[in-house]
């Protein structure tokens, strides 16, 4: 940050020179905007010890490495004095002995303490500057001086003095590197020790290509008037000229001959103000002329949740791949759908946003996709009864959105009902249980409630009654008249007939001279216990009953 981290005092009094050490520490981050300095600054901290009925000047002596704001901080105890501060530097034009360098008079409070500072109030370029403290009038008793030295670099190319001076006429102009995609910002001065009222540079052009000219105001804080002009060197013909530029971004896309050119951007009238800077930035870089763009999507869909709330959109120029300095990206609702310079669209809430690439050069050519951001959600409903008798089982399916969301079922009672990896429910004993799915992100679904009942017992039959109430009321839709079918009514002795229903799930009986071999489904295989007689097969199902007589012979 300093040239030299320490800190000179020297006694004009006694003309002796010493050293302290420099205490250097970070503090808050801190921005200039109107000089769009670095977001950082350092500060050096000394201590000094006054005497009573004494005079005392000190000068702190610092250099920099980069251009920036210097500011002094004061704070004295017990001085009663008034203190003169100065600021200066080696230029010839900032020194002692120009009247331009900063002053200012401290006075003491009625407790005899001193608040203040003093700031540079522009860019000041690198050098090496002393900052210089006086007393006005013989100190009234013991005190302390504290001094704050703070620098804050500024975030411009040039340096030093020659850094700035060194291109302001056509024959000093630099060479300007036209492939290098790289933003410049640069700095016209009108303060006395600056002076520096115009930028030129040149560059060359092997071909025939296309050239990109960008420039934006970065500060004027006098709104002075200046312009660029873009000149092809060997008959001083201006191809271009942008007047006053303003903060938004001017661009132009220019299509250039072999030769070389050079760019000269100055104040209008050749010469600034006394105290204003003009702090612009730059860019100059072969491109292509675009005539067309598209954008890898046209509809996108997004949530609001993290791991699924950004896409990339990939650009194509002409129908190839783009360049990341040929276009920019935009969002009609940045609150909505927010999009960075890479095209990364980024999900901020629910609703629409449409997103637009167009060339930076050429912003009529452009592409759009429109984004829909939902908010995401889980649905859960059940796929049968929410009523279950205890050990029987029902499925709840879910509605996901979006549809790889991962979840976990949960019942609020599983005592009662427990519900499986896949949503299947099965009752456990009598009671109420909530059953629901919630994701990994935490985003939890409508509760089911499921009722568990015991199964009521079945009414005892009379012999030979073949209609019967079912045990469920609710269960008489699902009632189906059961049809039985075999191949012969009659039956050898000790042989075997099989039985056929036309329905599945019920329950087979036998009487009189005949018995059940096996049955299982919808069939059923009897055979006779006896060499004559006769004997019934019957079938229930839903409550209703079918039979069959056979005669064994």
């Amino acid at each position: 940050m300093f040239h030299n981290k320490s800190f000179k005092t020297t006694s004009f009094s006694r003309l002796s020179i010493f050293l302290f050490v420099a205490i250097f520490c970070a503090i808050t981050l801190h921005t200039i905007p109107s000089y769009a300095a670095v977001p950082e600054k350092k500060v050096a901290h000394h201590t000094e010890k006054i005497r009573e009925g004494k005079s005392f000047s000190k000068i702190y002596t610092l250099s920099t490495k980069k251009a920036g704001i210097l500011e002094v901080r004061i704070h004295a105890t017990g001085i009663g004095s008034s203190l003169k501060i100065t600021l200066c530097g080696s230029s010839s034009k900032y020194n002692l002995k120009n009247k331009n360098i900063p002053v200012k008079e401290l006075k003491a409070d009625n407790k005899g303490k001193i608040y203040g500072q003093i700031k540079i109030d522009h860019i000041v370029m690198a050098d090496s500057y002393k900052v210089i403290i006086q007393n006005k009038g013989a100190v009234k008793k013991d005190g302390t001086l504290k001094t704050d030295i703070i620098f804050t670099p500024a975030k411009i190319e040039e340096k030093t003095y020659q850094d700035l001076n060194n291109n302001d006429t056509p024959s000093d102009a630099k060479d300007f590197n036209i492939t290098n995609h790289k933003v410049h910002r640069r700095i016209l001065s009108g303060f006395d020790e600056q002076c520096d009222y115009a930028d030129y540079d040149k560059f060359y052009i092997d071909k025939d290509t296309y050239l990109s000219l960008r420039l934006k105001t970065l500060s004027n804080k006098r709104k002075e008037k200046y312009r660029v002009r873009l000149v092809r060197y060997w008959d001083n013909a201006v191809l271009t000229e942008i007047d006053n530029p303003k903060h938004k971004q001017i661009t132009k896309l220019l299509h250039l001959t072999p030769g070389y050119y050079f760019l000269q951007i100055s104040s209008s009238d050749g010469h600034l103000f006394k105290d204003n800077q003009i702090i612009y930035s730059l860019y100059m870089a072969k491109t292509v002329n675009i005539s067309s763009l598209a954008m890898s999507k046209q509809n996108l869909s997004l949530y609001n949740l993290q791991g699924y709330n950004q896409k990339a959109l990939v650009s194509k120029c002409n129908g190839k791949s783009v360049s990341k300095y040929d276009v920019a990206f935009r969002s009609s609702n940045p609150s909505v759908a927010a999009v960075s310079q890479s095209g990364k669209v980024t999900a901020k809430a629910s609703g629409k946003a449409t997103i637009t690439c167009y060339a930076i050069d050429k912003p009529s050519v452009k592409a759009t996709c429109k984004v829909t951001v939902k908010k995401p959600g889980l649905k859960v409903s059940v796929a049968s009864r929410k009523m279950l008798f205890i050990g029987n089982s029902t499925r709840c399916s879910l509605k996901r959105s979006p549809k790889k969301l991962k979840v976990t079922w949960k019942s609020s009672h599983p005592s009662v009902a427990t519900v499986n990896a896949k949503g299947k429910v099965t009752g456990k004993s009598v009671g109420k249980a909530k059953i629901y799915a919630i994701s990994k992100e935490g985003i939890k679904s409508n509760a089911c409630t499921i009722i568990v009942r015991r199964k009521p017992k079945p009414k005892p039959k009379k012999l030979g009654d073949t209609t019967t109430e079912p045990d469920n009321k609710d269960d008489r839709t699902d009632k189906i008249a059961p049809v039985l079918s075999l191949s012969s009514a009659h039956l050898s002795p000790k042989g075997t007939i099989t039985v056929t229903a036309n329905v599945s799930g019920g329950t087979f009986s036998a009487r009189g001279a005949i018995s059940i071999k096996t049955k299982f489904g919808k069939s059923c295989v009897i055979r006779a216990t006896a060499a004559r007689g006769s004997g019934t097969i019957l079938y229930q199902v839903n409550g209703k009953s079918a039979s069959k007589s056979i005669v064994i012979y």
